[in-house]
């Protein structure tokens, strides 16, 4: 393996270390997790995997999707999980 290729798998390698969720695209099935025993393949084509997106939380008021700001009030707070 070249020295770009190593550099093109340390991110998932540093999180992988750090106990994030590594997920791999697996056709007809989307992201699948990976379980943590069992970990990533370093040979295998790394556009397949990623780290597990951090779902995003938004918040809303009348329908409408505003940025956080803790002053307001009347705003319901939504986990929106993401699928990108």
């Amino acid at each position: 393996m070249t020295r770009d290729e190593w550099k093109e798998r340390l991110p998932l390698i540093q999180a992988f270390v750090e106990g994030k969720t590594i997920q791999y695209l697996d056709i007809g099935h989307g992201w699948v997790n990976v379980p943590s025993d069992l970990g990533i393949r370093l040979n295998d084509n790394i556009s397949n995997y990623r780290i597990k997106p951090e779902p995003k939380v938004i918040w809303v008021r009348g329908g409408k999707v505003y940025p956080y700001n803790p002053y307001l009030k009347g705003f319901q707070k939504f986990v929106e999980v993401t699928d990108e």
